[in-house]
């Protein structure tokens, strides 16, 4: 029987034991109609004595005209000797080559970007008023070196140059793993050719500047949540991203334990951190002070803090403190530049700071070492509250 719009709007119920039903138009044409009620055009056909089959496309997206129209042009391809299959195939690759740079930023923040950067809108939009703004309708693989170089070197700021020419050249290597594009001529840039690159900064406090913050976060009248936050950046090591996702069921105040699960943590497992006397307290008044069934700390809307207000309200009590500098990262930093000096083995600060041990050691060392990771907290906890 031929293949009507009726039969295809039909919701066919399938036999027992079977997932899909097909039934042929002609010629190797059929609709395949599956579970949940799909339905697939298909064309089933013979190619070098072989049986093979190609998918056309979903009903109705793909209507029974069109199915019909290029099951035409795939059979008279068949009939010519050629595999209808391999020239789809082509025009399919010749299609994705032909790109623009717009269509190809974009495929990359879809796909690549959003999953595996914290802050993806942010760089879309850079490439938004430095590329797409410029180039976004030329061809991806008709962008010459010159022109990259060129475009790059017209941002506003020598820095913001270098790596708006560093994303693209990330975004270029994931276009050409998959076939979107054939060409690189980006990779070849030197930055310094665009511009030049961010100066070092000071990424620790001094252990005096700690003892800055620390009095001014007891002397002054804070929020508890302020105080509670602060002593846990300088004293446990963890990244702010943990600190903001604390839950109060990570906190084990009977084993002295607080545990960032697999899902909240940056190196996908679990880490385990003690906690220690001094800073039991002030967890326990931080939950109390949210009111929240969940979360340890909470925004004005009682949600948890996004990462930029809780980065601007840490860096608002440090420079409050009288410390011209400062980020919630530096405190890490600081601990782990720190702890050297103090005699403080370095697997124990890679374990405080959450990271994973290299080498032979982290393949067969699985230890979380909570009292030795303990001794070393109270260790920092007494330098810095009693540096004079």
């Amino acid at each position: 029987m031929s293949l009507t719009d009726m039969t295809l709007r039909a919701r066919k119920e399938l036999p027992v034991g079977k997932n899909y039903v097909d039934i042929y138009d002609g010629g190797g044409l059929l609709a395949r109609f599956s579970k949940g009620y799909t339905v697939t055009f298909y064309y089933r056909f013979r190619y070098n004595k072989k049986p093979a089959i190609m998918k056309i496309g979903v009903y109705p997206e793909v209507s029974l005209k069109v199915a019909r129209e290029k099951h035409s042009l795939y059979k008279s391809l068949l009939d010519a000797g050629e595999d209808p299959r391999q020239i789809v195939k082509k025009e399919k690759v010749n299609k994705i080559k032909s790109i623009t740079v717009k269509d190809g930023i974009y495929y990359w923040y879809e796909n690549y970007l959003v999953k595996n950067n914290k802050v993806p809108h942010k760089i879309l939009l850079h490439l938004e008023n430095h590329i797409i703004k410029h180039i976004g309708d030329v061809k991806y693989n008709d962008v010459n070196t010159f022109m990259w170089a060129d475009v790059c070197k017209k941002c506003k700021g020598q820095v913001l140059a270098t790596k708006i020419l560093a994303i693209m050249k990330q975004c270029t290597k994931y276009l050409m793993s998959l076939g979107m594009c054939d060409k690189d001529t980006i990779s070849i840039i030197k930055s310094s050719y665009v511009g030049k690159p961010s100066k070092p900064r000071d990424m620790f406090f001094s252990i005096s500047e700690l003892k800055d913050i620390y009095n001014y976060i007891h002397d002054n009248v804070l929020p508890t949540d302020h105080v509670c936050v602060l002593m846990v950046l300088m004293f446990m090591g963890a990244r702010s991203g943990e600190v903001r996702e604390i839950s109060v069921n990570d906190l084990d105040f009977d084993k002295k334990i607080w545990t960032v699960p697999k899902e909240k943590s940056k190196s996908d497992r679990a880490i385990l951190r003690p906690i220690p006397d001094f800073m039991i307290p002030y967890f326990k008044a931080a939950i109390d002070y949210s009111g929240h069934d969940k979360h340890v700390f909470v925004s004005r809307k009682n949600t948890v803090m996004t990462r930029g207000g809780f980065a601007s309200m840490v860096q608002r009590v440090i420079e409050r403190s009288g410390v011209n500098r400062g980020s919630p990262h530096i405190f890490r930093h600081t601990l782990s530049t720190s702890f050297g000096d103090l005699g403080i083995e370095p697997y124990i600060a890679e374990k405080i700071l959450g990271h994973a041990l290299g080498g032979v050691m982290g393949v067969y060392n699985k230890g979380h070492y909570l009292s030795q990771q303990l001794e070393a907290m109270e260790i920092w906890f007494k330098t810095v509250t009693e540096y004079k």
